[in-house]
């Protein structure tokens, strides 16, 4: 539903009743999923617009069942006849998110990459294509699922993807790879928190490690304090920092950091913490604080997939290609 009306909320739901019912009634046949491709729903139920909404709302009827679908003439239910483009191009997008979770010695307790590969198709008449990965490896123990355009059985034999696109923006395919090392994550955060009578002191540092040589972007760390904290003396030495004192949450902004900054210099928060009262906390009880880090990193992978080559057939033209690979966080968190 987000491919017709973006956000889904109980509110979008309630204006689009009639549009989400028929969605629902064409999706699927006694119980069981039947048509699920965006493009054929889109073609059998157009998107809402201004006009669609006024006539809904004074109950004239809807657009439902006035066509078939312009992929019901075609042999391959996923792609139209006929489609042509002035320029032939195909975009193929490698993103990952990084969900992990690392305790207070460093050690890593779980991570793992969530990867999909999205296209963005504009291709005339009815081409085949072959994409193939550098390191396929990668995909040889982990959850994968493919659109129903990909030939499960030559990805089986060969490790590559042959499949006729559909037209417009599509999933390609989605996969999960475990990560067993903390070597293999892209930043490396060293917290350190000590809490004693009436103040505490905490020092984070923040440093890229697998990263390609790449920089890392929208870098942001947030730690939510203890409770009683009163007031925070901060001081960074590359970005912005703040406190927020109502939610107790601490937010340091790096933006980019480079790759070379454990020689140009590693980026370092330093903090006094005030607390309201000055009682000393009790020795047997440890609080875990955790820390939750934002990042992103373009044209870099975190499991090491990669695009070795696409090529197109059955098509005479040559289409411009453009590959591109991004990592961000998802989940990852330090517990202190």
């Amino acid at each position: 539903m987000t491919d017709y009306f973006g956000p889904v909320s109980e509110l979008v739901i309630k204006e689009n009743f009639v549009i989400v019912y028929e969605l629902l009634e064409e999706m699927l046949d006694y119980g069981n999923p039947y048509i699920t491709d965006p493009s054929v729903l889109k073609d059998l139920i157009p998107p809402p617009s201004i006009l669609s909404t006024v006539i809904n709302a004074v109950s004239l009827g809807t657009n439902f069942g006035t066509k078939l679908p312009s992929g019901a003439m075609s042999s391959i239910p996923w792609r139209s006849t006929g489609i042509k483009y002035t320029n032939n191009e195909i975009f193929v997008d490698l993103v990952e998110e990084v969900d992990a979770i690392i305790d207070r010695s460093g050690k890593l307790v779980t991570a793992e990459v969530r990867g999909e590969v999205q296209c963005n198709s504009r291709l005339s008449g009815m081409p085949e294509l072959i994409l193939s990965f550098l390191n396929h490896r990668v995909l040889e123990d982990c959850m994968v699922s493919f659109h129903p355009c990909v030939r499960y059985h030559r990805f089986e034999k060969e490790r590559i993807l042959s499949f006729v696109p559909p037209d417009g923006q599509f999933k390609l395919m989605d996969y999960n790879v475990s990560l067993t090392s903390a070597q293999t994550l892209p930043v490396y955060i060293k917290p350190t928190l000590f809490m004693r009578k009436g103040t505490g002191k905490l020092d984070i540092s923040f440093q890229p490690r697998a990263t390609g040589s790449k920089i890392v972007e929208s870098a942001v760390v947030s730690v939510t304090l203890p409770s009683n904290v009163s007031s925070v003396k901060l001081n960074a030495n590359l970005g912005q920092c703040s406190f927020d004192q109502m939610s107790k949450q601490l937010r340091w902004t790096l933006g980019k950091v480079s790759p070379e900054a454990s020689v140009t210099g590693i980026p370092l928060l330093t903090g006094q913490l005030y607390f309201e009262n000055s009682e000393e906390p009790q020795p047997n009880v440890q609080p875990v604080h955790t820390i939750t880090v934002d990042f992103k990193i373009n044209m870099h992978t975190c499991s090491g997939l990669r695009v070795d080559s696409l090529q197109l057939h059955h098509e005479p033209y040559k289409p411009y290609k453009g590959v591109r690979s991004v990592t961000k966080s998802g989940r990852y968190q330090i517990r202190v």
